[in-house]
């Protein structure tokens, strides 16, 4: 194949040689004009040779956007030399085979987080209709915050080389041989395929050797279609004979006998493995898909690990502080910049008409809802109780956390319980890492999801959402004795323009950061942005009402002040974006059926009190919930 170091297609110049395969080669690529780095795979083939489903299939590509799919930006065409290449991005730690090489054995803690990333990218590529076939370490890239990127989608024309037999795939066939489905043979992909070289991943990396390995082609792939695979427990002595049965699951020859689909392989085989939750981040986030992209870890909890745990049945007291520090749902500024935009800079006026009464987007009550008397709770997957989803884990006070009983406690289980009670029945809350609670509600594990949680616009395609329940917004925190700050008081009419010129901390991925950032104000980002704050690192941090709330005034169940630190003027960006929504399953009758039901229960324990009442208790109340339908 021709080196093309050197060589230039369209504005990028190619620096060097990143991996070869069989039809096209990937090169380090550097733009001309920016200087920024890129991963460019450039076909050898030029376009009038490529078949119409190879260029329908990359334009396909290139409209896939998840967190753990490398992000790929465009298919083009270079106009002096016809050959056609696609520009992603470059990720420098490279990929897991490199990282773990062919022989080496991983703990089974780490192959479910590998396997949980890749099944998460293979299933949203799935629901796109796209398999993706070549499904191996080769093909997982390393991000730089150590998150698992699948990249290859086999658009290529030609077969890249065989690993394990030295060899090419049989003509027409794409993908490598090792970790081929049996169908594949016969030229019938199917999601299923994709299990199948997952499972053969998993296989490896628990024992260290793909489970079918020949001196011939011929024999390799007959392997694949007849031969049961070796057993891993003889392999690797003292492996879970559960963590077996499951591998051997995905590892069907028969498509229809693998797990319905790629994710609950991955859950069954982190059931299979007993974890544990994981421990938190600095700052663990609390969801949200800008938060996927980043912890860079899943740890989380078993299904069955993940008993469903009642919780009591009146409000829990005597709570003390969580361990954890303070933590975050994560934010998609989705329209928040061009918004700003349009308005021609205008900072003042967004600041001051968000912060005015008449500007916020209000809950219409249609009619009054009987106050007394339990609500129908016929869709429920269990009669008469309530499942619902939440991250304890993590740190998420004062949303939902664990007390020194590791019981769950927080306003949200409280909202929670007044919920079960109003509707005549029991709850329990289900814990679960917060990247699984998305699944495990398509997986119908859970009713609903009541974890801080917001409508973005990823989450729309498979969730329908209740009425709101609370809307925060960003408060702004200063130092107690920064006589800078010394004429504001919480009460307050602070915009961002007036104190633009301090230097801004806040946390990564809050809702905060792309906030400043659409305002023009670059803020620092620290892992502990109060403590930033107080250590003088920065003059001011605009952070979530709630955890100012619980961190910084001390308010709810078990905290405690912090006494150098106050917040000044009211909360600031508190819009129709800024609500805590409960999620349902789209597209199931029995969750419709919830969500009315749960909606008909909201009205009602907003009209009498019940709401402001558990809102008051955790410091929480104020204006802005008024908005929502909460005299």
């Amino acid at each position: 194949m021709k080196d093309r170091i050197g060589q230039q297609l369209g504005t990028y110049r190619l620096i060097r040689l990143l991996g070869q395969g069989g039809a096209a080669s990937v090169y380090l690529g550097q733009h001309v004009f920016f200087n920024s780095e890129y991963a460019i795979k450039v076909w050898e083939t030029p376009i009038q040779g490529l078949k119409q489903e190879a260029l329908t299939e990359a334009r396909t590509i290139v409209s896939l956007k998840h967190s753990h799919i490398i992000s790929v930006h465009y298919f083009d065409v270079d106009a002096s030399s016809g050959l056609t290449f696609l520009v992603m991005d470059y990720a420098p730690a490279g990929n897991l085979r490199q990282r773990h090489p062919e022989g080496m054995i991983l703990a089974p803690s780490l192959v479910c987080q590998y396997i949980r990333q890749v099944a998460d990218a293979l299933a949203y590529a799935h629901q796109r209709q796209i398999v993706h076939c070549d499904v191996k370490p080769e093909n997982m890239l390393i991000s730089q915050d150590d998150d698992i990127l699948l990249s290859d989608f086999g658009i290529a024309v030609g077969m890249p080389s065989l690993d394990a037999a030295g060899g090419q795939a049989p003509q027409g066939i794409q993908g490598t041989v090792a970790y081929m489905a049996p169908e594949l043979f016969r030229k019938n992909p199917t999601p299923q395929s994709d299990q199948y070289a997952l499972g053969v991943v998993a296989y490896e990396w628990l024992c260290g050797d793909v489970p079918f390995t020949a001196a011939t082609l011929p024999y390799l792939i007959r392997q694949h279609m007849q031969e049961p695979p070796p057993s891993l427990t003889q392999r690797m002595p003292g492996l879970s004979a559960d963590i077996e049965r499951v591998v051997f699951r995905a590892l069907a020859k028969d498509p229809a006998m693998r797990f319905p689909n790629v994710q609950d392989f991955a859950v069954a085989l982190t059931d299979a493995c007993g974890l544990t939750p994981a421990p938190a981040l600095a700052v663990a986030p609390v969801g949200g898909a800008a938060a996927l992209a980043g912890t860079g870890s899943l740890g989380g909890v078993s299904p069955a690990q993940a008993t469903p745990t009642p919780v009591n049945a009146g409000l829990v007291a005597n709570v003390q502080t969580p361990s954890k520090p303070y933590a975050r749902r994560a934010f998609i500024a989705a329209g928040v910049a061009a918004g700003l935009a349009m308005l021609g800079g205008g900072v003042v006026w967004w600041t001051n008409a968000i912060a005015s009464s008449h500007s916020h987007a209000s809950v219409v009550i249609p009619s009054p809802v009987p106050t007394s008397g339990p609500i129908a709770s016929e869709g429920l997957l269990t009669p008469g109780v309530l499942l619902w989803g939440a991250d304890a884990g993590s740190g998420g006070a004062p949303y939902v956390f664990l007390d020194a009983n590791s019981a769950p406690v927080g306003f949200e289980v409280d909202v929670a319980n007044a919920i079960a009670q109003r509707m005549g029945i029991t709850q329990e809350c289900y814990q679960t890492h917060y990247k699984w609670l998305e699944d495990d509600l398509r997986l119908r594990k859970i009713d609903i999801i009541l974890n801080g949680w917001e409508v973005t616009p990823g989450r729309q395609q498979d969730e329908s959402f209740s009425i709101p329940y609370y809307r925060y917004g960003q408060q702004l925190v200063v130092r107690t004795n920064d006589t800078r700050f010394s004429s504001y008081m919480q009460s307050s009419q602070v915009t961002l323009a007036e104190v633009a010129h301090y230097k801004f901390g806040t946390g990564a991925d809050y809702k905060a950061a792309d906030l400043l950032r659409a305002a023009s104000i670059m803020p620092a980002i620290s892992e502990t942005p109060l403590d930033a704050l107080n250590q003088g690192n920065v003059d001011i941090v605009m952070i979530d009402t709630p955890i100012v709330a619980y961190y910084v005034e001390g308010k709810g169940v078990g905290a405690k002040p912090y006494s150098n630190l106050r917040p000044i003027g009211k909360p600031l960006f508190a819009d129709a974006t800024s609500n805590y929504v409960i999620g349902f399953k789209k597209g199931d009758v029995h969750a419709e059926t919830l969500r009315k039901e749960i909606d008909q229960t909201l009205l009602a324990l907003k009209q009498d009190g019940t709401l402001k009442s558990i809102y008051q208790r955790w410091g929480l109340w104020n204006d802005l919930q008024k908005e929502i339908g909460i005299p």
